[in-house]
């Protein structure tokens, strides 16, 4: 009978020590989200719009309009699009489209994105050039002795 007493306490207590499930579309911080934004009050998984909202200092992007604080480290694990929601939501609501290989490497500034993959600026592309192209929105990492042929508006585009 005691084993079961303490088997059954253990279970419970797990159970409520259990985290709560990732954030859905549906607002469940509602009351934290409309908290007029207090900077570096909202905790890791809470909705946000900047990254000076959120205790860690990033707040990552889950979808094009639509964030939630992180931990720096895992800002690009679990369908998340890195730091930096806040300073980047009209680039973000604008410009990366998740279906492109290298997605994740747009607006980073780590000169991680290959040529040919979306930029927002010379500091994405390994190659050093981002450039635009006059039929296209965005720019696109490009080697820089062709940054203006084809349509391309050269090395330095800025979204």
């Amino acid at each position: 009978m005691r084993f079961i007493y303490s088997a059954t306490t253990f279970l419970a207590a797990f159970a409520l020590a259990a985290p709560q499930s990732h954030p859905s579309s549906e607002l469940e911080h509602e009351d934290d989200f409309d908290n007029d934004h207090k900077k570096d009050l909202q905790y890791i998984t809470a909705w946000c719009n900047s990254d000076e909202e959120c205790a860690s200092g990033c707040c990552a992007a889950i979808s094009h309009d639509e964030a939630i604080c992180s931990a720096p480290l895992v800002a690009y694990l679990e369908g998340k699009y890195g730091c930096g929601f806040g300073d980047s939501t009209k680039k973000i609501a604008q410009g990366i489209d998740v279906t492109l290989p290298g997605f994740n490497n747009v607006g980073t500034g780590n000169k991680a994105q290959f040529i040919t993959g979306q930029c927002w600026s010379d500091d994405d592309c390994a190659s050093g050039c981002c450039a635009g192209h006059k039929d296209h929105k965005g720019g696109f990492c490009s080697a820089k002795l062709i940054a203006e042929q084809d349509g391309r508006t050269g090395c330095g585009y800025l979204e």
